[in-house]
């Protein structure tokens, strides 16, 4: 069944095109070129509507969106594991760590603590990925090295993917439990990107030890000495992440698990009606 279309760019969509969908439970998603959402045109639905409410509700209730927080970091923390573990170059000795890290988990009495202990899972994660890969140290914006330019574009698209596939089952964006709520941050899209991050690190970390893109496929921006790919190098990248990142029914398959979770959390609340 489909839940959303997506008009990218100056595409158009007719007033026809508009009234069918809406008509049919069919949000429509309006991006600019680069996928960034600027609008969106709702259907009325009541099924959107009561599970948006279950998303409040759990937002609401201290202990449930603890719950799900605690779910998100655990997910992302045992991917990330997973993959240094399967890296044949380096020897994965501190396996315990990270387990001691996982562990910890359960312990968190609050969201924020919950972050200072992915945090410091995150720092012991980054000094691994130095040994097999480019990577030295995590910067975000302006990234002035090749590995976290790339590593910030594909996690930008991922949460565009992302942010298109939760809007079309009806969530709220701005509503995330692992990430609060900040200003026009989609913060449900940024706690989904968590279990995609060692998938999008892998693409990255593949793609520059063999040298697919270097330090010729970019250019400097004066204005913040940050490197950004060419126009050129930008649509190979772009044609290789559509090709083997993250495939929608991937993230639709997440999205499910959300919506799952929440039904189970408040079993009773008009369940049959989601």
């Amino acid at each position: 069944m489909l839940d959303s279309i997506v008009v990218m760019g100056n595409s158009q969509i007719t007033e026809q095109a508009i009234r069918f969908a809406t008509a049919n439970s069919v949000d429509i998603i309006h991006t600019d070129q680069n996928g960034h959402i600027i609008a969106v045109t709702n259907s009325f639905s009541n099924k959107k509507a009561r599970l948006r409410l279950l998303q409040y509700k759990a937002y609401n209730e201290t202990m449930q969106r603890l719950g799900i927080a605690k779910l998100i970091c655990k997910r992302k923390l045992e991917a990330q594991e997973s993959y240094l573990k399967n890296r044949r170059s380096i020897q994965f000795t501190e396996r315990h760590v990270f387990r001691d890290y996982i562990e910890q988990l359960d312990d968190a009495k609050t969201v924020n603590e919950l972050l200072g202990i992915e945090g410091a899972a995150a720092n012991f994660y980054f000094n691994k990925l130095n040994s097999f890969s480019l990577f030295s140290r995590r910067t975000r914006r302006p990234a002035t090295d090749i590995i976290n330019a790339l590593m910030n574009l594909t996690y930008s698209l991922v949460q565009q993917r992302v942010s298109s596939t939760l809007v079309g089952k009806g969530f709220d964006l701005q509503i995330g439990y692992l990430h609060s709520i900040s200003g026009q941050r989609p913060s449900l899209a940024l706690d989904f990107l968590e279990l995609f991050r060692s998938q999008a690190d892998a693409f990255v970390v593949t793609a520059t030890n063999r040298k697919e893109f270097t330090i010729k496929d970019f250019d400097m921006i004066e204005s913040n000495k940050g490197l950004y790919l060419s126009r050129e190098a930008f649509a190979r990248f772009l044609k290789k992440f559509n090709e083997s990142l993250v495939p929608e029914l991937e993230i639709d398959k997440e999205a499910n698990w959300l919506r799952g979770l929440l039904l189970e959390s408040f079993v009773g609340f008009e369940e049959a009606e989601l």
